[in-house]
């Protein structure tokens, strides 16, 4: 007839007499009582649902730290697996321990932070026992002691492309412009040969960083679009405490070369016909003649000018002289071939090489056909234009110690073919006319 949640959180005291006891009796508190024959229990004080204290933050802070100290001492001088075995017994004890005090005495130890920090710092320690944390660690800090913070700023937010890589040739760092320059993630590459980025170069660049020389090279890279760029590269190394640490510093220079071609090919080239000018011309027939006096072989150098284009220029005016020029250009291309050498000297002076092996027979031809094209009638703007070509030979033999000589001997044969009537060439070494 009483209601049972009268009694929540109330102290009930209860008293036992016992008698005829014949055998040890086990009660809650006091353990087993020997056989008394009357015997009155102490006083037995409870709390329904009673309630239990949680230990406070900073004691469960502080007893992790203090466990995951003596736990330091002992795993730094036990093999891994061993104190894999050390951790799983701690972490077992410590929620043994927190039972115990639960059951015994009320208080709640909050398994999750200490167990927690046992387990990171046994993963923590194990990870530091690798031989790659400790290449990556020397080389962390040989970076550390060796470059200021505004060099650490420039590595990371600079134009040059910058990877490190340690001895064996695994790269260790990319900076973000060389992500952006090879097109890959620091991820994707890190403890990766350094030679599936710069594939040519690798084995020298791993060469001379172990002789801790620096050097510089230009190489150029292919896409797999069938582009390619050229690169500027910079390399170095520097001591560290089991060997050095190689850095190489990349520049894309693709602008700089196609600015410098462009500038090579106006400063070698005509601009009105896209021909080789007089400097290219001259450049070209060097290398001829060193080749023919290291080979022995023969090559043609063909001189010639347009004959009565005086003329066209001064009745019709310099538009459509340049006109003609232009459509001169394109018929004596169409009369050679591929590794012929075609150039113009200037005003209405062209030059046409022929490289070796090059006989009077095969220059004659040649010649032969640049009389006949350049003699047929041109239209331009609607003005029929008639010109000629006068063309002096000359073929690279050991007479001709130098290309000047080589070349005065082709206009000493243009010169006698004017003498002799223009519209047809001639061989500087017979002067012989033909037309």
């Amino acid at each position: 007839e009483h209601d049972p949640s009268r009694l929540h959180n109330k102290d009930i005291v209860l008293g036992l007499t016992i008698g005829g006891v014949v055998q040890d009796l086990k009660t809650p508190r006091y353990g087993y009582l020997s056989r008394p024959v009357v015997f009155a229990l102490a006083a037995e004080t409870v709390r329904l649902e009673r309630h239990i204290t949680t230990l406070p933050p900073p004691q469960v802070a502080l007893f992790s730290i203090i466990i995951v100290i003596l736990l330091g001492a002992l795993l730094a001088r036990l093999p891994s697996m061993v104190g894999l075995v050390a951790v799983v017994v701690t972490i077992l004890a410590i929620s043994l321990l927190a039972s115990y005090l639960r059951a015994k005495y009320l208080l709640d130890l909050p398994t999750a932070m200490p167990v927690f920090v046992v387990m990171f710092f046994y993963a923590a320690l194990f990870l530091t026992k690798l031989p790659a944390f400790e290449r990556y660690r020397h080389a962390l800090m040989a970076v550390w002691d060796k470059v200021h913070f505004s060099q650490l700023k420039l590595f990371h937010m600079g134009e040059d492309a910058i990877i490190t890589f340690a001895p064996d040739g695994e790269i260790l760092t990319v900076n973000a412009a060389a992500e952006k320059l090879f097109y890959i993630k620091s991820d994707q590459v890190l403890g990766r040969p350094i030679e599936d980025i710069l594939p040519h170069h690798a084995v020298s660049l791993l060469t001379q960083a172990a002789t801790q020389q620096p050097g510089r090279l230009q190489t150029r890279l292919e896409r797999d679009c069938g582009n390619h760029q050229h690169l500027d590269l910079s390399y170095n190394a520097m001591s560290v405490q089991d060997g050095w640490l190689g850095m190489v510093s990349i520049r894309d220079i693709t602008d700089l070369k196609q600015r410098e071609a462009e500038l090579t090919h106006a400063a070698t080239h005509d601009a009105l016909t896209g021909l080789a000018n007089r400097v290219g011309m001259e450049a070209r027939l060097e290398s001829l003649m060193q080749e023919s006096q290291e080979g022995g072989e023969t090559f043609a150098f063909l001189l010639f000018d347009l004959d009565k284009f005086k003329q066209v220029n001064d009745t019709e005016g310099h538009v459509v002289g340049d006109k003609v020029l232009e459509k001169v250009a394109k018929r004596v291309r169409g009369l050679v071939q591929d590794s012929d050498f075609v150039a113009r000297l200037g005003g209405d002076e062209f030059v046409v090489m022929l490289p070796a092996p090059a006989s009077e027979k095969i220059a004659g031809d040649v010649a032969d056909r640049l009389v006949k094209s350049l003699s047929r009638p041109m239209k331009i703007d609607d003005v029929r234009v008639q010109i000629g070509a006068s063309v002096g030979i000359a073929l690279a033999s050991p007479v001709y110690e130098t290309s000047e000589d080589l070349v005065d001997a082709a206009d000493q044969a243009l010169y006698q073919v004017k003498r002799e009537g223009r519209n047809g060439y001639a061989f500087a070494s017979r002067l012989e006319r033909a037309g």
